[in-house]
């Protein structure tokens, strides 16, 4: 079992204790819930994006991606696979927003999670297969931008904590996202 340090425990019990205390009440401040666009983050999940407002104050974001490619050997009937897929989900409570003009600042923490899952398969050379295989979850603090009520620019910095379930290893560290959206 890996031990969260003190001042991790601190950070995310804060970010809770907070985002329980605090009601915008007004939501986004405008009458659209869907969020549709695309995201990057170490969170969530990287592809496109599906946020909905389910209350005033919180949003549920989906987001993912799946490639898969064949490609043939060169001089033979047989072909190389590589499969590569990304799915995850988070929660955001937002913590304040801010209308000016045909601006709006929201600021939100959110706890997310991801699985990630890639596989390399050549038969001819066989010492070139990976497989990949890592989940991910973790909270951080966001600031979404939008613009005339329809353009959301997201940005967020945080603590994750990652496991590889290929290789047993664990990392922690800095999480971060990015998006664009259509609001909705």
């Amino acid at each position: 079992m890996v031990k969260i340090p003190g001042i991790t425990r601190t950070i995310i019990a804060a970010l809770f204790i907070a985002s329980a205390g605090l009601s915008t009440a007004a939501g986004e401040g405008n009458d659209y819930n869907h969020h549709l666009g695309v995201a990057a983050s170490s969170l969530s999940g990287i592809g496109l994006s599906y946020g909905y407002n389910f209350h005033p104050d919180y949003m549920f974001r989906v987001c993912g991606i799946y490639t898969e490619s064949n490609d043939r050997i060169s001089g033979t009937s047989q072909y190389t696979k590589d499969i590569w897929w990304n799915a995850g989900a988070e929660i955001q409570r937002f913590l304040f927003i801010i209308p000016s003009g045909n601006v709006a600042y929201t600021g939100y923490g959110l706890a997310g999670s991801n699985c990630w899952y890639s596989n390399y398969e050549d038969p001819l050379n066989p010492q070139d297969n990976n497989l990949n295989k890592r989940w991910t979850a973790g909270a951080a603090m966001g600031l979404r931008v939008v613009f005339f009520e329809r353009i959301a620019l997201n940005l967020e910095f945080g603590y994750q904590y990652s496991r590889d379930i290929v290789e047993e290893t664990v990392n922690t560290g800095l999480a971060a996202g990015a998006g664009a959206h259509f609001v909705f």
